[in-house]
């Protein structure tokens, strides 16, 4: 008979996981939703599973709202190494490995500098990419072997407004300088007005929340006591078709005194994205020119392409920049760059 700790670890699969419970996508995310749906009830008789009025439940709404303030404003900085990978999944089980990268990670306050050096994928010819976050627009630089750029490398930038800072598709899912965000933002969401009407449900030590978003989206969360009342389970569902449009599930671990994210997989459909530390240490000091465009490590006269909308020039060209600011402060990435030469310097003679 399974425990209500076992019970917790039932909802919290590793990347390998999820090929396991592939056999069918559609029939996977049936199970799932049936499972978040119905499980409480079943469990009436592996621990105790108390299901709480359709109203407001302000004791665990603060529970898990102080819990995600803390784990937000207690880690302001913090720098690790960990290992991501990027897998498909097939409706018959099998699944493809896509991208597999070490990633080193820097962050200060809602600026953040990965690291991801692949290990054979998604192409083998690129070996390093490095994605910068300002706050305000994102970065990065590719490292290429064999393939026809002047220097070996090109670097991209693009403008982000949203509240949590992501690279775009094919960079990096999460936004790596507030994870806690990426699982569940519970300011926001009990912040809205109307509120959600939540339905909730405790087994043993966690609480769990369920709602409709719309008409045709129904949303549902778990956090535990295990992990400081942190969220650790979020699901989006299609009600239409019963299916699982999106998935995350995070692992916290105690560090210093201060509730992190170590792990975190998240699925969408058949694309299944995963990141665990194997290091992490909180609030250390991050130098600011780590969120410069020279940590970009790109060599000189590489070519940087703005790809936001409605902008000229398009290319600028690197040069390093003479830094001689000593108050710590670095200007935004929009402005580094657009302060570029527009054309390649000619080669110097021999």
């Amino acid at each position: 008979m399974l425990t209500s700790k076992q019970c917790i670890w039932w909802f919290r699969p590793t990347l390998s996981d999820f090929t396991c419970i592939s056999v069918s996508v559609r029939k996977a995310a049936i199970a799932m939703i049936g499972l978040a749906c119905f499980g409480w009830f079943v469990l009436v008789n592996v621990g105790n599973v108390v299901a709480m009025p359709d109203e407001e439940n302000p004791k665990s709404v603060r529970l898990i709202l102080d819990a995600f303030k803390a784990s937000v404003e207690s880690v302001q900085s913090g720098h690790g190494t960990g290992a991501y990978q990027v897998m498909e999944v097939t409706d018959n089980g099998d699944s493809k490995l896509l991208e597999e990268a070490a990633v080193d990670v820097w962050f200060d306050r809602n600026k953040y500098l990965l690291e991801l050096n692949y290990k054979g994928t998604p192409k083998p010819q690129l070996g390093k990419k490095r994605i910068i976050c300002d706050g305000v627009s994102i970065i990065h630089s590719e490292f290429w072997q064999g393939v026809p750029h002047p220097t070996g490398a090109v670097g991209f930038l693009e403008s982000t407004e949203r509240d949590v800072r992501q690279p775009g598709d094919g960079l990096f899912l999460w936004d790596m300088s507030c994870l806690p965000k990426q699982v569940f933002n519970a300011e926001a969401f009990f912040s809205k007005k109307p509120p959600h009407k939540v339905f909730w449900v405790q087994d043993g030590v966690v609480l769990r929340g369920k709602c409709d978003i719309t008409e045709n989206i129904g949303f549902e969360f778990a956090a535990s006591e295990e992990f400081g009342f942190n969220a650790f389970e979020m699901k989006g569902i299609n009600k239409g078709d019963n299916e699982l449009a999106k998935y995350i599930n995070a692992r916290w671990k105690l560090i210093d005194g201060h509730w992190c994210i170590d792990k975190i997989v998240q699925r969408l459909k058949s694309k299944v994205w995963a990141f665990t530390y194997k290091t992490f240490t909180p609030n250390v000091s991050v130098s600011t020119e780590k969120f410069s465009i020279d940590a970009l490590e790109l060599p000189e006269n590489s070519r940087i392409i703005d790809q936001r909308a409605n902008i000229t020039p398009r290319s600028f060209y690197y040069v390093r920049r003479n830094n001689n600011n000593t108050q710590g402060k670095v200007e935004s990435l929009v402005k580094q760059v657009s302060e570029l030469p527009t054309m390649r310097k000619p080669a110097q003679p021999e």
